[in-house]
């Protein structure tokens, strides 16, 4: 019965400290992260701000250009490039 009571203190212990981690990882290093957090939400939007750029202008091109035009300057281009 001792080992019983010895054995049931050691599991009150762990369950006691563990509370303890969870209040010590919401409190503390939950906070670290928020900054992280907050620095990834950053270059998210930023990547985002990019990419919603990149589309917009990859569309003007589209609606300003028709395919042929758009190929034969590109054919034109390429032609310069090669000539250097």
């Amino acid at each position: 019965m001792e080992q019983y009571g010895e054995f049931t203190e050691n599991v009150n212990r762990l369950e006691s400290n563990l509370a303890t981690v969870r209040a010590v990882w919401k409190d503390q290093t939950a906070i670290t992260y928020d900054a992280i957090n907050e620095n990834m939400k950053v270059f998210v939007s930023q990547i985002t701000a990019h990419l919603e750029n990149s589309v917009a202008g990859y569309n003007a091109v589209k609606q300003n250009y028709n395919e042929s035009q758009f190929e034969d300057e590109l054919n034109r281009l390429e032609a310069k490039v090669a000539a250097v």
